[in-house]
């Protein structure tokens, strides 16, 4: 067992994700129970609590001559978010985190840093449908922590997925789209707007701008 500290802007969900476990795991741990009884009306950590975490479960030994059951990694997508300042120009340079917490209650973290399109990059797991979007702006590094809902999508390799895509770009639908191959669509978007089809897959990449 370890202990954490608690930092400003950190919750239980954060606290999980940071130290590997679920939030079921801290929540239920003995050593949390008089601290979560205490902060119960308010629902919420403070800043310099300490928070009881359970020592992670080591990895399990195969054998040759027994049967083992392997969980293959799960699939993942790219989640591309870009930031402009107030002047729409490219925030590069800015660490963002996305946390999200899975089916199983465990908390997760993932980090990029801004490139010089303004774009942070995030893997998350196909079933991520909401998370928390965490920054510092500004000169006094106000952190800025923001809910997101991603919803569902379907695997950019068919055709209801590639739609699905384009769409969020703000493109109107079209009717000659309805039963073709995610690359007939995308060349058909291309020759409605006169584009190249490589600037439409750069900006469903997050790589451009429309």
């Amino acid at each position: 067992m370890s202990e954490h500290q608690v930092r400003d802007n950190e919750c239980i969900i954060t606290i999980a994700a940071e130290h590997g476990v679920s939030v079921s795991d801290i929540k239920d741990h003995a050593g949390n129970q008089t601290l979560l009884q205490e902060r119960r009306l308010l629902n919420c950590l403070a800043v310099g609590d300490r928070v009881a975490v359970p020592t992670q479960s080591s990895g399990q030994s195969l054998s040759l001559e027994t049967v083992n059951r392997l969980q293959l990694a799960e699939d993942r997508f790219l989640l591309p978010l870009t930031f402009r300042d107030e002047q729409s120009k490219p925030v590069s340079g800015l660490t963002v985190r996305f946390s999200w917490t899975d089916d199983q209650g465990t908390g997760h973290i993932d980090e990029a840093t801004t490139d010089g399109n303004g774009t942070a990059r995030f893997e998350l797991p196909l079933d991520c449908e909401n998370g928390v979007m965490e920054y510092e702006r500004g000169d006094d590094q106000t952190r800025v922590r923001q809910p997101v809902s991603l919803g569902r999508l379907d695997p950019p390799e068919t055709p209801a997925g590639m739609l699905q895509r384009i769409r969020r770009l703000g493109m109107r639908p079209l009717d000659r789209t309805a039963s073709h191959t995610p690359e007939d669509i995308l060349e058909a978007y291309a020759d409605e707007l006169g584009m190249d089809v490589d600037t439409i897959k750069d900006a469903l990449a997050g790589d451009a701008s429309l």
